[in-house]
């Protein structure tokens, strides 16, 4: 069979399986059995039970035990829903029931004998795309549920145990677009589904240097003009120079290569228009890479193997010599970002790597806590040079910017990281150039509300602040404003009488299961706030934020053309109740 475009119609559950005859009761539970393909109680098998709860889904799951039996929890006797059985093998061919309401008992699912189907995915000229994993999903009670990792590989086929229901295709092959097909009936699939992809446009050709092939380069096309260099579509040159990658959109591009010892190439004003491939472009490196070198100068009490420098467009982080001095080599010409990185031990060995840049898995993403907040250096590399840098960190920065957070009066308290948040560091405040991934300096917030921030040299910046409240669940405001640090010591504040907002559900048929805008209130100049992530009241259906800063607030309602802009007030102590709107 096969499938020329993504379909977007809605299933018909009435083709996955017939509608179960079993003696139903009151109860908040489902029970039954299930068999093998040879009629025997099937132990382990896994049960899940999917229904929709006002658009939004739910489900149940367990397993069955020895004696192929299985009862799962529902809670809500009133529900209905689709049931399916299922096992992490290939052995056997999942089984399903449609229509199952809380309370039925009784219940007999058998799985069948194993049945594959084979799926193959070409390109818009026909050419087989080979897949690492697609995702397929079932669908149950109207929703799409992921299956299992049941695909295998292999080449440009991957094979499926077959979908007693209805089911979805996800394919995200690197380079082409991204698009999800079905609902299938799987009645009316043979034993292959053929999909179509449209492929990016490529871009191809060789990397050289002194006309002779190289190998291994890093090569990235960047759109023209972004400061983000490093962050476009990228691939290596094999083992005879030759690239190919893909990119999205039409546009005016710059193509790089680089590689040590030979260092970079670039082809700059490329026109590209996101339809044609464009092929034989040929990248000379002919300029060389550069260095930087210098001394770290560390506070009484701290030695040099306690940091690592980083450098953007470096292999890895660079490690201190004993007197504090580095060598930060095999640079990519251009803007350079150097920043202060906690080390990392390896054990008891001798401590010296500074000749070599250390690449590691897990490696660190903040500077150690005693240095206060993130130090940030900005170089140009030039091609072929050395340039030097002293870093004196027993010394005030250039510009030093001290903040001081209240929330009604009092310092507000903040949940914990993630495991593994900007290396362990409560990294909350930032400060940037509009780039959030290139901070220029960034700090923690402390139990008393208040923060450091330095900057190595003067200018306007955009201070960015994540305060992640820990009197609710997920709420966290985004405080963002703009900053001109023109001298040595300067003070920001933040004092925020709040209230509270419940959003109310235009009836108890519609909760806000979805429904969580981000609330935006406007201070003095550029200062703005934004809160998110409200909290849910599954038996009403409401959004609870809970600190709102006192004044007015605008949040959006409605999706795409039905969009629009709703505007209340909020009082400090208060809470204002506002009903979704028809």
């Amino acid at each position: 069979m096969q499938a020329r475009s993504p379909v977007a119609t809605a299933a018909n559950p009435e083709l996955a399986s017939p509608k179960v005859e079993a003696s139903a009761r009151p109860g908040a539970t489902i029970s039954g059995i299930v068999f093998g393909p040879d009629q025997l109680p099937r132990r382990g098998a896994y049960l899940k039970f999917v229904w929709n709860d006002r658009g939004r889904m739910r489900d149940a799951h367990g397993t069955t035990g020895r004696d192929g039996r299985f009862e799962l929890a529902i809670g809500d006797p009133r529900v209905r829903g689709d049931l399916l059985a299922y096992v992490y093998r290939h052995d056997v061919s999942p089984s399903a029931l449609v229509g199952v309401e809380a309370g039925a008992h009784g219940l007999e699912l058998e799985l069948g004998p194993p049945s594959d189907l084979a799926l193959e995915v070409r390109d818009q000229n026909e050419q087989p795309v080979v897949l690492g994993q697609a995702t397929f999903y079932w669908q149950l009670a109207g929703f799409q549920v992921q299956d299992y990792p049941g695909g295998v590989a292999g080449g440009d086929h991957t094979r499926w145990v077959r979908s007693p229901v209805p089911f979805f295709v996800a394919l995200s092959p690197y380079g082409y677009e991204a698009a999800t097909f079905g609902p299938f009936d799987p009645a009316q699939v043979g034993d292959d589904l053929v999909l179509p992809v449209h492929a990016f446009a490529r871009v191809a050709g060789m990397v050289v240097h002194d006309g002779v092939p190289i190998a291994g380069a890093s090569v990235v096309l960047d759109a023209e003009g972004d400061k983000r260099n490093g962050y476009g579509f990228g691939a290596s040159s094999d083992a005879d120079g030759k690239f190919e990658l893909r990119y999205r959109q039409a546009g005016r591009y710059v193509l790089r290569a680089f590689v040590v010892p030979q260092g970079e190439g670039r082809i700059g004003g490329l026109q590209l228009d996101g339809e044609q491939d464009v092929e034989n472009l040929r990248i000379e490196l002919t300029t060389p890479p550069g260095r930087i070198e210098g001394r770290v100068q560390l506070p009484n009490g701290h030695v040099p193997e306690e940091i690592w420098l980083s450098a953007s467009g470096a292999p890895g982080e660079r490690t201190l010599r004993s007197d504090g001095s580095f060598s930060l080599p095999d640079l990519p010409p251009g803007a350079c970002r150097i920043t202060v990185a906690q080390s990392v031990s390896f054990g008891s060995g001798p401590h010296d790597s500074s000749e070599r840049w250390v690449s590691i898995a897990d490696g660190p993403s903040g500077g150690p806590e005693w240095l206060g907040y993130e130090h940030v250096w900005h170089v140009d590399v030039l091609p072929g040079q050395t340039q030097r840098l002293e870093i004196d960190l027993t010394q005030a920065p250039a510009c030093l910017l001290e903040g001081w957070i209240r929330l009604d009066g009092i310092a507000p308290a903040l949940r914990p990281p993630p495991f593994g948040y900007h290396g362990g560091r409560d990294l909350r405040v930032f400060l940037d150039h509009g780039n959030e991934s290139e901070f220029d300096s960034a700090a923690e917030i402390d139990s008393a509300g208040t923060f450091r921030l330095g900057v190595s040299e003067a200018g306007e910046f955009r201070l960015r602040l994540e305060l992640p409240l820990s009197s609710s669940k997920d709420e966290e405001w985004l405080v963002v404003d703009r900053v001109a640090l023109l001298r040595e010591h300067q003070a920001w504040k933040l004092d925020a009488p709040t209230g509270s907002l419940l959003l109310l559900p235009r009836d108890e048929e519609q909760p806000l299961w979805f429904e969580g805008p981000s609330l935006r209130w406007e201070g003095a100049g550029d200062l703005r706030i934004e809160v998110n992530y409200p909290e849910l009241d599954e038996a009403r259906g409401s959004r609870l934020y809970r600190h709102v800063p006192a004044g007015k607030v605008r949040f959006e309602v409605g999706r795409g053309a039905d969009a629009r802009e709703l505007e209340c007030e909020i009082r400090a102590g208060e809470t204002t109740e506002v009903r979704w709107p028809q």
